[in-house]
């Protein structure tokens, strides 16, 4: 049995950032394709490198939308841009399970990202915290859902239901993972 948790959608002005950040990248191949004779190897490789960033800046704002945590009877699935993964349960540390908030994340406070996009309002990617190590982070909202694994790193997740997501995964981790 599967059971989808959605994550916090960003804000529209997280959302509208996101997207005029993707146009900024526009405005160069725009430029440079008006300039008379500016359309070389050059300016074919800039265009191909602008129009990747713009695309992925808006893929970050539109995918979001569709993130979420997937819990089976396996495994627990993130579901977000660029990073996601699927971790077995018995990876997952139980006792690790809870919930902070963004104005006390207690050891799950970021401070330096590692990999990753951090815009005001959308943290996505890997980051080190103040107390907690390594943590794969998808934070969008100000409730938190956070847990450790046995591959030394934590996840911070803002799910919309993070009680449900809690108990689902407490009550799939006293299932012990066989391989196959």
């Amino acid at each position: 049995m599967k059971q989808v948790f959605p994550l916090q959608p960003i804000s529209r002005g997280t959302f509208a950032l996101l997207l005029g950040a993707a146009g900024t990248f526009l405005i160069p191949v725009i430029a440079l394709w008006c300039v008379p004779g500016a359309q070389g190897g050059g300016a074919i490789a800039a265009t191909v490198v602008f129009l990747g960033l713009a695309s992925l800046f808006a893929w970050f704002a539109v995918t979001q939308r569709r993130s979420a945590v997937i819990v089976t009877t396996r495994d627990v699935t993130l579901n977000i841009p660029i990073y996601g993964r699927r971790m077995a349960l018995d990876r997952l540390i139980p006792d690790s399970l809870g919930k902070v908030t963004m104005k006390e994340p207690d050891r799950y406070r970021l401070t330096l990202r590692t990999n990753g996009l951090s815009v005001p309002g959308y943290q996505v990617g890997w980051f080190r915290t103040q107390a907690a190590g390594r943590v794969l982070a998808a934070v969008s909202g100000n409730d938190l859902v956070v847990w450790q694994t046995r591959d030394d790193y934590g996840v911070v997740v803002s799910a919309q239901d993070g009680d449900r997501l809690i108990e689902a995964l407490r009550s799939r981790g006293t299932v012990p993972y066989e391989s196959g």
